[in-house]
């Protein structure tokens, strides 16, 4: 089939179009050519040619509209006037929180700082909803280093956004002693609720 197609387009095709050029080269296409030609040159001339001399004339007015111009396409779609957002943001689906100790700080501190963070994630859940609100908390240490995720249920189903309970969670933990750092983040995405995994 290939072969046949290239063998009909090397050489039956051009032979067709050239011989079609020849039989009527005043066909009724080739006069629909000229007419719409001679009617495009004149709106060239009598039309656009005038608003070229015009607009090069009145540079400086020109080149205004022009940024006016640009300036509002660009607006149009920060204003929230089109009706759609282009990049929604996702409210992620977990919360976390991670603490960093001094270098060789003891494994009873490392794990007492660990279950103050689940112990108040948990208080929370269990205030706003409990399963409704959380699926699971996973508290993780390495070496001086503690994380613990809350994985929330849908934004449908969970009475609070993620920023809310990362906010709680920041309040109802406070400042913790001997920390160096405390980060709490909402912004950490994660796995969906049906893969979060429970708290040791």
């Amino acid at each position: 089939m290939f072969i046949v197609s290239l063998f009909e387009a090397i050489f039956v095709l051009p032979a067709h179009l050239a011989h079609s050029r020849a039989a009527n080269p005043d066909g009724r296409f080739h006069q629909w050519q000229q007419r719409f030609s001679k009617k495009f040159l004149a709106w060239v001339d009598k039309r656009y040619s005038p608003i070229v001399h015009l607009a090069v004339r009145f540079r400086y007015v020109s080149l205004a509209i022009g940024v006016a111009l640009l300036v509002l396409v660009l607006a149009w779609p920060v204003s929230g006037r089109m009706g759609f957002e282009l990049f929604p943001t996702v409210e992620s689906d977990r919360s976390e929180v991670r603490a960093v100790l001094p270098l060789g700080s003891p494994q009873n501190r490392v794990e007492a700082v660990a279950n103050q963070l689940t112990r108040t994630a948990q208080e929370i859940v269990a205030k706003h909803g409990g399963e409704q609100l959380s699926t699971g908390i996973y508290t993780s240490i390495n070496e001086n280093t503690v994380s613990v995720r809350t994985y929330l249920t849908d934004p449908d189903i969970r009475p609070l956004q993620t920023s809310e309970f990362t906010d709680l969670w920041r309040q109802r933990t406070g400042s913790i002693a001997g920390v160096d750092s405390m980060r709490f983040a909402a912004d950490s995405g994660g796995p969906a609720p049906d893969q979060a995994l429970p708290s040791n």
